[in-house]
């Protein structure tokens, strides 16, 4: 659990459980050095040492999604069309859903981009944060964090995605001058006004 190893015990029992409409679901009941936790689980077919496994890796699967949203924005798309309907969250189930009210073809249209904007979004949002996971597994024990940021718990693991943008931040532009050859520095060098003909001297002596 956590990259830790844990003495488990656990009692999995199957009950049925809602109102009116009920379903089984699988609780099991775990217990670890002074934590007691209840586990819920609806696939009835899996055994309660899987379900413990799947709840230990839920920390890691969050601490993904903060990364994804604080560090790269992949949860801050602003894509919208008045097209689509105003969604109540209080409907009942046995409403009709708004979406399917839509008949007009401009506008279903129109809905269908949105999505895959924000879809697209968000999927570039993943490769970025799965390339720059990629740079910390690379590049692990070769940089000093703590040389360009300060960290509050320092870890002998590899470094975050965070610390690894800091670290692009600082250098990118850095990089850029050392590989000439790059597509990304030309397109920026031609763009560039050369310095010796600049009109207003930004250097202070």
């Amino acid at each position: 659990m956590y990259g830790t190893e844990k003495k488990v015990r656990f009692l999995s029992r199957t009950y049925l459980w809602g109102q009116k409409l009920y379903q089984p679901l699988r609780f099991v009941l775990v217990e670890y050095e002074k934590t007691q936790a209840i586990l819920v689980c609806t696939d009835l077919s899996m055994r309660a040492e899987d379900i413990i496994t799947a709840y230990a890796h839920r920390f890691k699967i969050e601490a993904m999604f903060r990364e994804m949203k604080q560090c790269f924005g992949g949860i801050c798309y602003r894509f919208w069309s008045k097209a689509v309907p105003k969604l109540d969250r209080y409907c009942r189930k046995t409403a009709v859903d708004p979406l399917e009210l839509v008949k007009d073809g401009q506008k279903r249209t129109k809905i269908l981009k949105t999505l895959k904007a924000m879809e697209g979004y968000v999927l570039f949002s993943s490769i970025a944060m799965g390339i720059t996971q990629m740079l910390c597994l690379k590049y692990e024990g070769k940089i000093q964090v703590s040389d360009f940021r300060y960290l509050r718990t320092p870890s002998q693991q590899a470094m975050s995605e965070s610390s690894m943008m800091e670290y692009l931040r600082r250098n990118l532009f850095r990089f850029m001058d050392r590989g000439e050859e790059l597509a990304i520095t030309k397109i920026i060098s031609s763009r560039q006004v050369p310095f010796e003909t600049e009109e207003i001297d930004l250097l202070i002596s």
